[in-house]
């Protein structure tokens, strides 16, 4: 894991990286040995991938990936996945709001649309390298939605109401210098965000008549509002 980090850095080798931890996770042997990825540095790489890479193949890759991870940490490493939920609730965040071109809105203005990366982080985006537009292809996100929410359905629905306010009051610093507000797309997340819940829709207007007290309360700890 050690050396799978050390490479994940470079911009060149990521793609490749993620796409043998996805095959990796897939292996037998994988799961009783998650508890040396939980708390492993290569994790925060790959969080930091989903939120700050511009590649939809690689964002694609990851979140198989991470699909993967949720139920094999649930099982073998279920604190470690609840101090990461505000990171992965991130993930979808900001998957969600994925940038999606139109004619009005050529490839060749977009990089200057993106935003700046905290310098802190020395972190590398991998940006696009084809000729036509990888972005347009936004990353499916149902699959994902789908296993957090039944992981964690308190805060999904809290995240579904206010998708910015709740990763800002999650815990997880903005890896972007300009902060969660200018990086997410409220509209466009609260949009595919209820194209992903029809399918839990009855269930989900039941958590929004049900839902406990501290639920509501807006400096509550988003990780705390579901109990196993």
């Amino acid at each position: 894991m050690s050396e799978v980090f050390r490479c994940f850095s470079s911009t060149s080798a990521r793609l490749q990286l993620l796409i043998f931890l996805n095959n990796y996770s897939s292996h037998p042997e994988f799961p009783p040995r998650s508890k040396v990825l939980a708390n492993n540095p290569l994790l925060d790489s790959l969080v930091l991938s989903l939120v700050l890479d511009r590649s939809s193949t690689a964002c694609a890759v990851g979140l198989t990936l991470v699909g993967k991870l949720l139920p094999i940490l649930a099982v073998h490493t279920p604190n470690a996945l609840i101090s990461r939920l505000p990171q992965f609730i991130s993930i979808l965040a900001r998957v969600s709001s994925w940038h999606t071109p139109t004619p009005q809105d050529p490839i060749e203005e977009e990089a200057s649309a993106l935003l700046d990366v905290n310098p802190d982080l020395h972190w590398q985006p991998l940006t696009l390298t084809f000729t036509f537009n990888l972005a347009a292809f936004a990353p499916e996100t149902d699959r994902f939605f789908s296993q957090l929410y039944y992981l964690f359905p308190w805060n999904l629905v809290r995240f579904a109401r206010n998708p910015v306010e709740y990763v800002e009051q999650s815990g997880f610093e903005c890896p972007y210098t300009a902060g969660w507000t200018a990086a997410l797309d409220k509209t466009v997340i609260r949009t595919r965000i209820e194209a992903s819940s029809r399918a839990h829709g009855s269930e989900l207007q039941c958590l929004n008549i049900l839902s406990p007290g501290a639920f509501c309360e807006p400096h509550s700890s988003p990780g705390l509002l579901d109990r196993w």
